[in-house]
């Protein structure tokens, strides 16, 4: 079990390295967007990759400190991204009738590629917290 939980460690702490990087550059596209278009779906994009971007590194920060409860923190903040990711999944087919986005079928494989990578991180995050009886104030151990 323990070379396991070693593994999902490694995942974990990568997933965090990459959106960490990828959020704060989703940020930097999204603020140049919303700069010249201004609107309220920019705003949304926005503020959702910046949530990302700090819920990233609350994850890569509680695995760093081997910290339990700010790990069991960072999963419930993984729970709001799969509520956002299907949110925009819904926004997405609604709105694809009536514009007629030819780059619908990319937004919609990105949602379901970061709902996927979602379910695992909260996986590995069940994995490493609560798998063994451990009080929350332990610190991990991997």
């Amino acid at each position: 079990m323990v070379g396991t939980k070693q593994c999902w460690a490694i995942f974990l702490m990568t997933a965090n390295i990459l959106i960490l990087f990828s959020g704060i550059s989703f940020c930097i596209i999204s603020y140049i967007r919303f700069q010249t278009e201004n609107s309220n779906e920019r705003i949304f994009d926005l503020l959702t990759h910046v949530f990302t971007a700090i819920a990233s590194f609350v994850g890569l920060s509680s695995m760093i400190a081997k910290n339990r409860t700010a790990l069991v923190s960072y999963g419930s903040s993984i729970i709001l991204d799969v509520v956002s990711s299907l949110a925009r999944i819904v926004v997405l087919l609604a709105s694809s009738e009536e514009s007629g986005m030819a780059y619908f079928p990319i937004l919609i494989s990105y949602r379901c590629v970061t709902l996927v990578l979602d379910a695992a991180i909260l996986y590995s995050v069940y994995l490493l917290v609560f798998s063994e009886s451990t009080p929350l104030n332990e610190p991990l151990d991997y």
